[in-house]
């Protein structure tokens, strides 16, 4: 397909700047996807602590203990050990769209010849200085670093945090 460099400028121009206004619209939707599940798994696993808390402060002789026993603690960790895991791999995937529909983007801006948005984004969040209105911008701190990595990490801890309780609790029992 030849540079396109205006809407105006011929058939399957309005067909490419269609294309980029979806995949604007979908790399929108993945963000927003991204975050709902980061919240999600967040408090699924904050519930999941203070049920813990509460399974191991309940008196084995209490009213309580006869329904939930505090020995349901340990399952509480291995639940939540699967879920920081299944949490770390929807992370993955949630990354591989949004770099996938990011490069789409980014082809697409190169048959766009007047669009360098997410080029420059890229560039950008690299770290690397760009260009503006004639004033140079750069990104020097945490350069690079996406909110996968951040989510990742958080799974990750809170999977450890999961086995040490879980460690902490079969000694302790």
């Amino acid at each position: 397909m030849d540079q396109v460099n205006s809407p105006q400028n011929g058939t399957g121009t309005n067909l490419v700047f269609d294309q980029y206004k979806l995949l604007t619209d979908l790399l929108k939707h993945e963000e927003v996807l991204i975050w709902q599940r980061n919240q999600f798994f967040f408090a699924f696993n904050g519930a999941l602590l203070a049920v813990f808390g509460w399974l191991k402060s309940t008196p084995k002789e209490s009213k309580e203990a006869t329904i939930f026993p505090p020995e349901f603690a340990i399952w509480a960790c291995i639940i939540g050990i699967c879920m920081c895991l299944f949490w770390f791999l929807v992370i993955q995937r949630g990354r591989a769209f949004y770099d996938h529909w990011f490069e789409q983007l980014k082809h697409l801006e190169n048959k766009i010849t007047i669009l360098k948005i997410f080029g420059t984004a890229e560039e950008y969040f690299a770290g690397k200085a760009v260009n503006l209105s004639n004033k140079s911008h750069s990104l020097p701190l945490l350069a690079g670093c996406k909110i996968a990595f951040v989510a990742s990490a958080a799974s990750l801890i809170f999977a450890v945090a999961w086995v040490f309780l879980a460690l902490h609790f079969w000694r302790n029992s």
